[in-house]
């Protein structure tokens, strides 16, 4: 479970990198490489200036980027720190293990209350 929201954290970062240097690419007519770079910085908010003068519509693309970007980083890393220091990460590989183990059991059966009665079924 823990591990399905991980990973839809890091889609939602994905799709906000990818929204950012599509944005600035198309509305800002900046490079492919320009435009991923000033995602990164926003993104990461390590503040350099920006890579050129940006329009309403630039400032609204970083706007959406920085609330977007810094919320779904700071989740997307308390998580990943929740799964290692938590021991979560053990557990979930431990439980899809034993997920894979029984599903590649066959004629098989599970037998609860095994006691006077239950020996004598068996």
């Amino acid at each position: 479970m823990e591990f399905q929201k991980l990973r839809v954290a890091f889609v939602l970062l994905l799709c906000t990198i990818g929204f950012g240097t599509t944005g600035y690419y198309i509305f800002e007519n900046m490079k492919p490489f320009d435009a991923f770079y000033m995602t990164m910085i926003t993104i990461s908010t390590v503040g350099f200036h920006e890579v050129k003068p940006l329009t309403n519509i630039g400032r609204i693309i970083t706007i959406t980027i920085i609330l977007s970007g810094v919320s779904i980083s700071a989740y997307s890393i308390g998580k990943l720190l929740r799964l290692l220091i938590e021991g979560e990460l053990r557990k979930e590989f431990w439980r899809k293990k034993l997920e894979r183990t029984i599903q590649s059991l066959s004629n098989h059966f599970i037998i609860c209350g095994f006691g006077r009665i239950g020996k004598l079924i068996c």
